[in-house]
């Protein structure tokens, strides 16, 4: 708690504890909020063209708690509007059946003079995950398909930290910018055997615009690190322990972790680098070329450090975004991306100890094909009390392989979600409220198929994952409805605030209906 505390003083005091702007505070509150939306586009990776998402001076502090019945992140701004909200409903085993967090942070963005911008969000959040099976692993979607698991399962208790900080100058003909990226957490099991998970990610971004006659030219970098330590802890006799599997795609298993060697160590490493134009005739287009590559490694550090596994991956991403146009007083965007990828994973082979470990071979056993494509349209009504509307539609991809026996295949699973949401700023007085609605929902895939070989060990993990590839593939519907209040202490600088969001989905699976609830509430200030 006292390393939360510390993150988030420090970035305030960093960064400066007062904006004053003599702009609308409704207007300055609003657009922060849709910020958190923005910066999920790849146009806003280069730290450069963040100017032009901050336009005002404005800091925010606040504290909350959230929950709900699946995988559905309730920590990262306004469910409503997330892409990443609308895709990550899948309910599986890993994540477990409920997840809860308490926590708070702070945002801010100041201008400082005519040509420099900064920005930044420290945040803390304490909380676990219940009803977790078959993963001992933090972050199991980072490290996937290899990983530790066993049969036990239970709940799991999380620390977790963050800070994201950056500034961009604006010399003349030329944009310049730097940004930086640090989150870490700890995780662990409350029963026996009890994994106790480390994890940090550190990313630095740099790049830069250059003004021409059409517009801008830009390109930017990125360099990203991650790492996990696994420590297996007993305290009840080492005797009752279960067996700990090295997992291979969720549903293989090839090596037994003894109680003696029972650690693990997760080492990555990510390159981004893309590039930009941006044309200011007309309606202002921006449009952007990513590539990414990331490895990740599977250690065991108790037997000489040995790497059991590599994955490879490799991702393009485009995307056109039209800024803000105004037909009279409506305001209009629109968003187009594509991203498509493959990962590749291996297993490696060393002798038997009598040279020292040395490696053999590395043997191909995972092979999977990702593309995603998102779509959005954004209207919004300018007046005394704003309103907007918000359409977007994705299609999401998945061909995955593993070629290790007692594994699965899984062909060709189509996902196709649509998402409508709106939302409305009413003023009056010393008081602001802004209220957000939102539809949400998924078509049945047929064409998606998963093959689980007959001579797969464990018959248990074999109807969890079927279970698992139907919700994932079920038609499914659902909304998310929220609100927030803001009583200003004056005018136009600073306010107290309440905010309240609520969602749910239903799945139509063969057993009959599912659902799962999620719902946060929070209070802070805003400077």
């Amino acid at each position: 708690m006292r390393r939360g505390v510390l993150t988030i003083v420090a970035m305030v005091a960093a960064l400066g504890v007062k904006a004053e702007s003599s702009d609308s505070t409704a207007m300055r509150m609003y657009t922060a909020r849709e910020q958190r939306h923005y910066t999920s586009n790849l146009y806003y990776r280069n730290p450069s063209s963040r100017p032009s998402l901050y336009k005002w001076n404005y800091m925010e502090l606040s504290g909350g708690y959230g929950a709900q019945g699946g995988t559905v992140p309730m920590w990262s701004g306004s469910m409503v509007y997330s892409p990443e909200r609308v895709n990550a409903v899948t309910l599986e085993m890993e994540e477990g059946d409920e997840m809860q967090a308490a926590g708070f942070d702070a945002i801010m963005s100041t201008r400082i003079g005519s040509d420099m911008t900064v920005w930044g969000d420290a945040s803390y959040s304490k909380g676990g995950r219940n009803g977790a099976k078959w993963c001992e692993t933090s972050d199991y979607r980072v490290v996937s398909p290899y990983y530790a698991a066993d049969t036990i399962g239970g709940n799991f208790d999380r620390e977790a930290y963050g800070f994201n900080a950056g500034m961009a100058y604006e010399w003349n003909k030329v944009d310049l910018g730097i940004s930086i990226k640090y989150n870490s957490a700890v995780e662990y099991r409350t029963r026996d055997p009890r994994p106790l998970n480390s994890s940090l990610t550190a990313e630095v971004t740099a790049g830069g615009n250059v003004k021409t006659g059409m517009g801008k030219v830009g390109c930017y970098i990125a360099l990203g690190k991650y790492s996990q330590e696994q420590r297996i802890k007993f305290f009840s006799a080492l005797g009752t322990a279960a067996t700990i599997y090295q997992m291979e795609g969720k549903i293989g298993t090839y090596r037994r972790f003894s109680q003696a060697y029972g650690s693990a160590a997760y080492k990555g490493h990510r390159l981004s680098a893309g590039m930009q134009m941006r044309l200011s005739t007309g309606v202002p287009i921006g449009m952007t070329v990513e590539y990414g590559r990331r490895t990740m490694e599977k250690i065991l550090p108790e037997t000489r450090n040995i790497v059991c596994n590599k994955t490879e991956a490799h991702q393009i991403g485009v995307e056109v975004l039209t800024e803000r146009a105004m037909i009279g007083s409506v305001g209009w965007e629109v968003l187009l991306q594509t991203k498509i990828g493959s990962m590749k994973g291996f297993q490696v082979i060393y002798d038997d100890g009598s040279r020292g470990y040395s490696q053999i071979a590395e043997q191909p056993n995972y092979k999977q094909t990702l593309a995603n494509s998102r779509g959005e349209i954004h209207l919004s009504l300018r007046d005394e009390h704003r309103a907007d509307l918000r359409l977007g539609l994705w299609h999401d991809y998945d061909d995955s392989k593993n070629m290790s026996i007692g594994s699965r295949e899984q062909k060709a699973l189509l996902l196709r979600t649509i998402d409508l949401s709106c939302s409305r700023v009413a003023r009056s007085g010393m008081s602001m409220m802004t209220g957000h609605v939102g539809l949400r929902g998924r078509g049945k895939d047929k064409g998606a198929k998963i093959e689980i070989p007959k001579s797969q060990p464990i018959p248990s993990m074999v109807g969890d994952v079927k279970a698992d590839f139907e919700r994932m593939t079920s038609r499914m519907t659902g909304f998310g409805v929220g609100g927030r209040i803001d009583i200003f202490v004056t005018k136009r600088i600073g306010s107290a605030f309440i905010e309240v969001d609520y969602g749910y989905d239903k799945y139509k699976i063969t057993k009959g209906d599912g659902g799962e609830h999620c719902w946060s509430a929070k209070v802070g200030v805003t400077l």
